[in-house]
């Protein structure tokens, strides 16, 4: 008697799913695979895949979870510090001491006076409008592809005097003016740089910028005045963000 008669190795299915004769599949829809399932000895997990219309949650079947490998899975952690308003308190500030200052000057010099000032901001404006725009642009380009993890292993405050001695060295040797310098300093800050490193690096810039040095300083006041002077500001950045990181401690 073969394995067949004998029941041997035949698995036995219940009346509604044995397959009817003559008819292709058995006459039975397939069966679909559940969510978690296993086929094939490999599990099917389910994947978020982010809100969807409605606020509902989209599941994918059949990607593995690579999240500790940094796969498609990954988490991408979010920004250290979230966004301000776009109307603050400072603008709120600005804007009153520019009205105040308009009708004061409407009372006193008449109203074309007040208009011609007026004018003459909005050109200024327009004036200093493309480098904002191209320092607005390179602060977000930075933040798209400045790792956050990185800015916090290097520049947060956990990192300690290491994180203050680099700062206070990129305030040196980084170039450019104000307009340059605070739209990348405030996307660092919002990517997780700690303060005392940013008061550092602030503290570097302004003493001892590179750019200020080679173009004004060192050509109207000379070498001797110029040595001296970077001399005795080398340790103010790093001491400025000791203070800075004891005052926090302290707090």
């Amino acid at each position: 008697m073969d394995a067949a008669a004998r029941g041997e190795g035949v698995v036995s299915l219940p009346p509604h799913r044995r397959p009817i004769p003559g008819i292709p599949g058995g006459g039975h829809p397939p069966v679909r695979e559940r969510p978690g399932s296993v086929r094939h000895g490999r599990e099917r997990r389910p994947t978020p895949a982010g809100p969807g219309p409605g606020g509902r949650v989209k599941v994918s079947v059949g990607e593995d979870d690579r999240s500790a490998q940094g796969g498609p899975g990954r988490v991408v952690p979010g920004p250290s510090r979230e966004r301000g308003p776009m109307i603050d308190g400072t603008t709120l500030v600005f804007a009153g001491l520019a009205t105040v200052g308009f009708v004061a000057l409407t009372l006193r010099a008449g109203v074309g006076t007040a208009v011609d000032g007026s004018r003459q901001g909005v050109l200024l404006l327009l004036e200093l409008l493309p480098r904002l725009a191209a320092a607005f642009l390179l602060a977000g380009i930075m933040q798209a592809l400045i790792p956050r993890d990185l800015v916090a292993h290097w520049l947060s405050d956990d990192a300690g005097p290491r994180a203050i001695l680099l700062a206070s060295v990129l305030g040196v040797i980084t170039p450019g003016g104000p307009f340059l310098q605070f739209p990348v300093l405030a996307t660092v800050y919002r990517m997780g740089a700690g303060v005392a490193p940013v008061v550092a690096y602030l503290t570097a810039w302004s003493l001892m910028g590179v750019h200020r040095v080679l173009l004004w300083e060192l050509p109207f006041l000379g070498p001797r005045l110029t040595v001296v002077r970077l001399t005795l500001s080398l340790p103010i950045p790093f001491v400025v963000g000791l203070a800075t990181r004891w005052v926090l401690q302290w707090r």
